[in-house]
């Protein structure tokens, strides 16, 4: 297991660390010990629960029969039995799963939301915000114009601040010389991005789980829907797939200068690109003949 440098206290979790190692367990625990060392919200144990719920539920709702299927692009749950009278896809959706979370595990899952409001000081001065932190309405912030030469010369912060982003608009507060407490804002803001990265990490991290259980045909295929349904990258379980996964991949467009794992699952880490693999294989160029949209679907 490769050893992590992790860094103690960083408020923001680095996704891209994780791309850098090549066995998908040390990407799982590399997301684990970092929230450990730099705290969370939430206590390590709720995190690896949720990481194997939602992999569980994502075993569920894509059983090894779905993924068997030559035709995979079909939607192969109206052909499944019912289950207490309901679509096997409807009864296995999110909605479903979500509802039957408890609080604690829905907040894991959930958006981060920017806080709607901020006092900039000690005074009555605020300004709104967006769940994404940008600005919604920057009205309450009155400027005085000590260079105007006629007319009102205060007016408000609206035409200066509303819509700018979460990295805009405090860099134009400061600009403007806005009167405000910089180190409380920058503390909300810091927050709010390391809720953002954590949930980030934790959806990559289940990813990873998925593809790491399902073993060499299922795994890599089953992480690819996952991918998709929840905007993960798809090239990650691409990369550990087989070569006919590898072939769905060209044959949507894929790049065939992807790195990939000769035979991840036997415990061979050489990589070599899809392109490399398949001439080895005398399958280059098969993907891009054969143009089919058999990536899996999800059912929603």
């Amino acid at each position: 297991m490769k050893l992590f440098n992790l860094v103690v206290g960083s408020s923001i979790y680095d996704r891209s660390k994780a791309y850098e190692v090549d066995s998908l367990e040390d990407k799982i625990t590399y997301f684990i010990s970092w929230c450990s060392k730099n705290g969370t919200d939430y206590d390590i144990k709720d995190i690896k629960n949720i990481i194997n719920k939602v992999t569980i539920w994502y075993e569920l709702r894509y059983p090894d029969s779905y993924l068997d299927q030559e035709d995979i692009d079909s939607v192969m749950f109206n052909k499944m039995n019912s289950c207490n009278n309901q679509d096997w896809g409807e009864f296995y959706s999110f909605d479903k799963f979500y509802y039957s979370l408890s609080k604690r595990e829905k907040e894991l899952l959930n958006q981060p939301c920017f806080v709607d409001m901020i006092y900039l000081n000690s005074g009555r001065s605020h300004i709104h915000l967006n769940e994404d932190g940008s600005v919604s309405d920057a009205s309450d912030i009155i400027l005085f114009d000590r260079f105007k030469s006629s007319g009102d010369y205060l007016y408000d912060a609206s035409k200066l601040l509303d819509g700018k982003s979460l990295d805009e608009w405090p860099i134009i507060m400061k600009e403007n010389k806005i009167n405000a407490d910089y180190v409380k804002i920058n503390n909300i803001i810091n927050s709010y991005k390391k809720r953002v990265s954590v949930r980030e990490g934790l959806f990559d991290t289940i990813m990873y789980n998925i593809v790491e259980r399902g073993g060499k045909f299922y795994g890599p295929r089953r992480g690819v829907l996952f991918a998709r349904e929840f905007e993960r990258d798809v090239k990650v379980p691409v990369s550990y797939g087989d070569s006919s996964l590898a072939l769905e991949y060209l044959a949507n467009d894929g790049d065939d200068s992807l790195l990939c794992f000769s035979d991840y699952f036997e415990g061979i880490l050489e990589k070599k690109t899809i392109k490399e693999v398949l001439t080895k294989q005398n399958l280059v160029g098969f993907g891009v003949k054969q143009k089919r949209k058999v990536f899996p679907k999800s059912c929603e």
